[in-house]
């Protein structure tokens, strides 16, 4: 049976995971993201591929990063992890001789929503993660169009300063957008804790964050025209606390939670590696 080595490459996280044609995960590897060294990032991917198993069945190894990627697999910059000019790609096929694809990761996450998640059976799909950033692409009839992460790099003007959307809506978003309103949190969990408790400050500021991921939503609606939104990341993992009144705010909008959850960018990334796919 074909196997593929996929992995999600996040700010937090590096994930890597070992999955078969029939699209099951056979073993999943965790390990912290090494920041601020391009020689440690490389090492420590190619370390977490030999652990997580070469054999004759993997035909292939497919990977999303947190930030643009140049069609040869070239990136110019992941911010999150602190490194510039990574020849990933080359590294890769280097080291293992085997065809690698590198994709956006909120890309290789709504490829696999698309085509085995929630977003099956839709011609139009946009997927969101909210998590470390925020980040969304746009997949038409399999087929990745727009990788979008500028969604999580708009600006926005609040209380008479402005900032990137992610830098006050994101999972660490939250902190800062707590912070500026005399509230100290912990994490996006605790403030949705505080908001759950009714605590007053804090249903003041969800008010805010609640608002402006619904605007975020019905500009995604109105410039995309997609059928259908999908939604994953760190912070949805908390959506009882919010998902039904993101739903009573975009009547118009199918919402939907990930199927795939935190695997998306895992099974995203084995469909590439099993289907020789390129964008």
């Amino acid at each position: 049976m074909k196997k593929a080595i996929a992995l999600d490459i996040g700010g937090t996280n590096l994930r890597c995971a070992l999955i078969n044609e029939k699209y099951e995960i056979e073993k999943v590897l965790i390990k912290n993201t090494l920041t601020g060294s391009l020689e440690a990032f490389l090492e420590e991917v190619a370390k977490i591929i030999e652990e997580i198993g070469l054999s004759k069945d993997v035909v292939g190894i497919a990977m999303g990063v947190p930030g643009k990627v140049r069609w040869d697999g070239f990136i110019p910059e992941l911010p999150n992890i602190g490194i510039k000019n990574i020849p990933l790609a080359e590294f890769i096929n280097e080291k293992f001789h085997l065809t690698t694809t590198i994709l956006n990761d909120a890309a290789v996450a709504a490829l696999g929503e698309a085509v085995l998640g929630n977003g099956e059976g839709y011609e139009t799909v946009f997927f969101i993660t909210i998590s470390t950033g925020v980040g969304g692409a746009l997949v038409r009839n399999k087929r990745i169009i727009v990788a979008d992460d500028e969604i999580g790099h708009r600006t926005i003007k609040y209380k008479d300063s402005y900032y990137e959307f992610e830098k006050l809506f994101s999972g660490n978003g939250i902190v800062r957008l707590c912070k500026l309103n005399s509230l100290e949190v912990e994490n996006a969990y605790h403030f949705f804790l505080l908001k759950d408790r009714q605590d007053e400050l804090a249903l003041k500021i969800y008010d805010v964050w609640i608002k402006n991921i619904s605007s975020l939503i019905q500009y995604i609606k109105k410039y995309f025209e997609v059928d259908v939104i999908v939604m994953s990341g760190g912070v949805i993992k908390s959506s009882q606390y919010f998902f039904d009144d993101l739903i009573k705010l975009n009547p118009n909008v199918t919402i939907k939670i990930a199927k795939n959850s935190q695997n998306a960018g895992l099974i995203g990334a084995s469909y590439c590696a099993l289907n020789n796919y390129n964008s």
